[in-house]
């Protein structure tokens, strides 16, 4: 029942602190080895269910554990409940989201971005997952309902490589997951899933 900040967190700290009052920047330092497991994340207005976020040159966000989780949105709902996990930003390295459900969402059940030159995210391991009926806003990525998206930027792309994605579970989609600029993705033991285009573009 958050508005506008989402569900749960997990940031670096530093001269960009988007918890912290303005006028008040926190020291340098990396978020490493945090674990969010077990946790219901529901009605978040304008706001994503569990993000991993680097905002901060030089700290980043790396060797974290998103598993078991419930998160869900409300489709048709508006102002939406964005609901998803997400992993984007600086530095975003070595991280596992696992065993997670996610219904719903108004954006894409995970997404992993990287958005600018500076960006770096690697390591992303995505493994039995369910996601179903995600990105009925079709708001990141095609114009159609994607389960996960892997996507770095366009003009000119960030830098995201070497993600593992293995049995997860993706039906009532229109893609399963949805590749854009990325490099080293290894997708196996795909059979649970059942998308319309399993793995696009």
């Amino acid at each position: 029942g958050n508005l506008a900040d989402g569900g749960i967190a997990i940031n670096d700290d530093g001269p960009f602190d988007p918890g912290a009052l303005p006028g008040h920047p926190g020291a340098l330092r990396p978020a490493v080895g945090d674990v969010v497991v077990g946790n219901q994340v529901s009605g978040n207005l304008i706001g994503c269910g569990i993000v991993l976020s680097s905002y901060n040159p030089g700290a980043g966000v790396a060797h974290d554990l998103v598993a078991r989780n419930v998160v869900s949105g409300s489709p048709g709902q508006f102002p939406p409940v964005l609901g998803a996990i997400v992993l984007a930003g600086q530095s975003v390295i070595d991280n596992t989201v696992v065993g997670n459900i996610v219904t719903g969402s108004f954006i894409p059940g995970i997404v992993v971005h990287s958005n600018t030159p500076a960006e770096k995210v690697s390591g992303t391991v995505i493994l039995h997952n369910t996601l179903i009926g995600d990105d009925w806003g079709r708001a990141d990525g095609p114009p159609a309902m994607v389960g996960i998206i892997l996507a770095a930027g366009s003009t000119p792309p960030g830098e995201l490589v070497d993600t593992l994605v293995s049995a997860n579970r993706i039906r009532d989609e229109d893609y399963g997951i949805y590749l854009q600029n990325t490099t080293d993705t290894r997708i196996v033991a795909d059979r649970h899933n059942q998308a319309t285009i399993p793995v696009g573009p």
